[in-house]
């Protein structure tokens, strides 16, 4: 599907009278805009990144080849700080100040890299009702040195479909505190996608010759994902059977057009 990518830069409105401009990228598919999609995606960076670091590019566009639109931005802070910010952003997001044709979003689906990612446990917890689902790349779960100390907090009580993509090095995750965090989380849906010998960066630990196959496994396990989540939602979201049934309509494949040319059935 093609897509097409647009950059500007946001004021948003903060807790205290406090007010931040952030840039923000939107991946969109480049379709008919009749449609509404059954969500949208907002993709959060790490703690020392912004909206074009490592391969959320990659995966921002994975995600508007899937049809959907993405939403990527610049911010860097304590995490709370973050929640802020992204929690004033999904919510300009849906009043359709970034992007018109997003004010109809219904649904979203977040997605972080590492710190970004506990920006989306947050955020998924105030914004319950909109969050459709959750994806973690590489989410911290503890402290490179102490492993005992468990972001778990706002994990846990989520009950939407998650994602977690990891490299199996990954310092930030230790295999046995891993398995530990899936024996507690709350939703019933978990889906894991593991990079063999893949670190915190996901191909950053993995032989240069098997980096590439790395992030394209990663990027296919996201679209599948994200696939899920679209035959689930019904046609009041604008999951599949409304989506096909634009296509069939803009190809010249309308039924219901063809039936009425046909005029009245002859009576017996």
């Amino acid at each position: 599907m093609a897509t097409k990518v647009t950059s500007c830069s946001v004021h948003l409105d903060l807790p205290g009278g406090k007010t931040k401009r952030v840039p923000v990228a939107l991946d969109v598919p480049d379709q008919d805009h009749a449609v509404t999609p059954p969500f949208s995606v907002l993709l959060l960076h790490g703690a020392g990144g912004d909206l074009s670091s490592r391969n959320l590019p990659a995966f921002s566009s994975a995600v508007a080849d899937c049809g959907f639109p993405c939403a990527r931005f610049t911010c860097r802070g304590p995490l709370q700080h973050r929640v802020k910010v992204a929690a004033a952003l999904l919510h300009s997001l849906q009043q359709g100040s970034v992007a018109p044709e997003l004010a109809s979003q219904r649904h979203w689906v977040l997605a972080g890299h590492s710190m970004g990612g506990r920006v989306c446990a947050e955020l998924a917890g105030t914004f319950s009702s909109d969050i459709l689902a959750c994806v973690f790349l590489s989410y911290p779960l503890h402290p490179v040195d102490h492993p005992d100390t468990l972001r778990v907090e706002s994990l846990i009580p989520l009950k939407c479909p998650l994602l977690f993509i990891r490299g199996t090095k990954d310092p930030f995750s230790q295999q046995d505190r891993w398995d530990e965090m899936l024996g507690r989380l709350q939703s019933n849906k978990v889906s894991v996608h593991s990079v063999d010998g893949g670190g915190h960066m996901l191909s950053d630990l993995v032989p240069a010759e098997a980096r590439q196959v790395a992030i394209d496994g990663a990027v296919a396990a996201l679209k599948a994902f994200l696939n899920s989540l679209e035959e689930a939602t019904g046609p009041e979201s604008g999951g599949k059977g409304v989506r096909k049934a634009a296509k069939r309509k803009k190809e010249g494949h309308d039924d219901r057009s063809s039936k009425r040319g046909a005029g009245p059935p002859k009576k017996r």
